[in-house]
């Protein structure tokens, strides 16, 4: 029968190990992952993105929310730039009706 949670001694060891680091982008077995939390969230801190790989394939990449959730820049109101738009003096049925003359 194999036992669900790891020994404080497996996790000890898990969480030393050291995930590789693949073109600046550390990867992080599921194993280290599921050995407890502390180990992605140090991998995280130190590398800032991480690539989870299940036998040596990876499947998911992990980035910290600073980094996804940039400050959203404040929108003007509809109202506040149509102000600024100039007005139109000639109705638009007669530009258009005045463009498909001249293409006859």
């Amino acid at each position: 029968m194999r036992a669900s949670k790891a020994s404080a001694g497996e996790t000890k060891n898990l969480s030393a190990a050291k995930s590789a680091s693949v073109g600046g982008v550390r990867t992080l077995g599921v194993r280290e992952m599921r050995a407890g939390y502390d180990v992605l969230h140090k991998a995280l801190e130190q590398g800032g993105e991480v690539l989870l790989t299940h036998h040596g394939k990876p499947f998911a990449r992990v980035l910290p929310l600073e980094s996804v959730a940039a400050p959203k820049r404040k929108v003007r109101s509809l109202a506040a730039f149509r102000a600024t738009m100039p007005f139109q003096e000639i109705p638009s049925e007669v530009l258009i009706r005045e463009d498909r003359d001249a293409r006859d």
